[in-house]
C-alpha cells in the first residue's frame, strides 16, 4: 500500500468545489496540508481546476478558499489536490493548525511542508 507523503486526518466540515460551470458541495471526510476527500452526489471530471471553499462551523465559524485540481474520483467521492503555488499564507496557516491539531503534532505537519518545499527546489 502506498504511504502518503503528508499527514492526512479524519475531518468533518463542509466544502464546495467551483470551477467554470461546475459547482458541487458535500462533507469533507479527510484533510491534509495538500488536499482533501469530499463526498459528492454527482461525478466530477478528473483534472478539473477548482476553487475549494472550506467552511468550518461553530465554535470556529471560519471559511477560506484554496485552489485545487480534482486528482482522484470514485463512487460518491473526489480527491482534490491543492495547488500549492497559489495557496495564500492565511489558508496554509488554517490548514496547518487544523491538520496539526487533529494529528496531535503541529511541528510534524510543518516539517512535512518544509521537506516538500525543499524538494521543489
Amino acid at each position: 500500500m502506498e504511504r502518503r507523503a503528508f499527514t492526512r486526518v479524519p475531518f468533518d466540515c463542509q466544502a464546495e468545489l467551483a470551477g467554470g460551470a461546475l459547482r458541487v458541495s458535500g462533507p469533507v471526510t479527510d484533510l491534509s496540508l495538500f488536499g482533501l476527500r469530499l463526498l459528492v452526489d454527482a461525478p466530477v471530471p478528473l483534472g478539473s481546476q477548482v476553487v475549494v471553499h472550506i467552511v468550518l462551523s461553530a465554535p470556529m465559524d471560519l471559511s477560506f478558499d484554496v485552489d485545487g485540481v480534482v486528482a482522484r474520483g470514485g463512487d460518491g467521492y473526489v480527491g482534490v489536490r491543492f495547488t500549492t503555488g497559489k495557496m495564500d499564507v492565511e489558508a496554509l496557516e488554517h490548514l496547518r493548525l487544523l491538520v496539526g491539531t487533529v494529528a496531535g503534532d503541529l511541528d510534524e505537519v510543518m516539517d512535512e511542508f518544509y521537506a516538500w518545499l525543499n524538494s521543489e527546489g
